[in-house]
């Protein structure tokens, strides 16, 4: 009976039976690539579920949740004041895929450790918060190396078996005893403050978020919020540039040119990771929430 459920409780529900689906179809099309004869070449891949939730009455924004599933350096990155991650559903990089993490520190452990490959990083949280939903699987991550060394692997010059400098993707099949499709999961709510609507049930709700919370635009049709966006991309983009810079471009590109330039701003992502000297693919998408 979801009338005598709370929003955390139902939260939790929907976020295990979408991050079952997304698992499970992560793992058919591994397994279907392999099917269709792709054994030689693979892809790291992300991919997240946005649902806005509505009151009762269908007028108002009380939340949007993020489901997100990845597997490799594909990475999405949340721009949010006021992103909740659920903790409980937030999957570890561990040689145990199917473990869940109730504690902060470990569930929001690729959010908060430098990149290696960018000394000096700017904090997480440095100006308009830049959230990581996403795990990435590369072959220096000490977790990920202990997983493909109890499966019998080695590393070689930094990469799984000398080859691959990721420690999952689909596809890859001659190494997939080691370089595995089970994507990172994980949950994450944004909070919206309606002034006619109960929304802080839970415990640890308090007036700085009323604060924060973004301005409502629309309750029909994306964008809904005045700010929050999603930037997901391949490591073409992350390579050159950390999460806090990317979200700030963001901003500061539709600041100085305007709300029309929103459409437009993953291009000039893009162009900006080729000017610092991106050498691999580069997709981006920016999703305005």
């Amino acid at each position: 009976n979801q009338s005598t459920k709370s929003k955390s409780e139902i939260f939790e529900q929907e976020g295990e039976i979408i991050q079952k689906a997304l698992e499970r179809a992560f793992l058919l099309t591994d397994m279907q690539s392999k099917m269709d004869g792709i054994t030689t070449s693979g892809a790291t891949v992300v991919c997240c579920v946005v649902i806005p939730k509505f009151s009762p009455n269908g007028k108002h924004l009380t939340s949007i949740s993020i489901h997100a599933a990845n597997a490799g350096d594909a990475r999405a990155v949340l721009s949010s004041r006021t992103a909740r991650p659920l903790q409980k559903l937030c999957s570890e990089s561990s040689s145990n895929p199917t473990k869940k993490s109730s504690s902060t520190s470990s569930s929001n452990e690729s959010s908060t450790l430098p990149n290696p490959e960018l000394p000096n990083e700017l904090p997480i949280h440095h100006g308009t918060p830049a959230v990581r939903i996403t795990h990435d699987h590369k072959s220096s991550d000490r977790k990920e190396i202990a997983r493909i060394e109890a499966s019998g692997g080695i590393m070689i010059r930094g990469r799984v078996l000398g080859v691959l400098a990721v420690a999952r993707s689909l596809g890859d099949h001659g190494l997939k005893e080691y370089v595995i499709g089970r994507p990172y999961l994980s949950s994450t709510m944004v909070r919206i403050q309606n002034d006619d609507s109960d929304l802080n049930d839970d415990d640890d709700a308090n007036a700085s978020e009323k604060e924060q919370s973004p301005t409502v635009l629309a309750a029909t049709a994306p964008p809904f919020t005045d700010g929050e966006f999603l930037i997901v991309a391949c490591d073409g983009l992350w390579d050159v540039m950390r999460d806090q810079e990317a979200v700030d471009f963001v901003r500061n590109h539709v600041n100085e040119h305007g709300k029309g330039s929103r459409e437009k701003v993953a291009s000039f992502l893009i162009e900006e990771a080729l000017r610092r000297g991106s050498a691999d693919n580069i997709t981006v998408i920016v999703y305005w929430l």
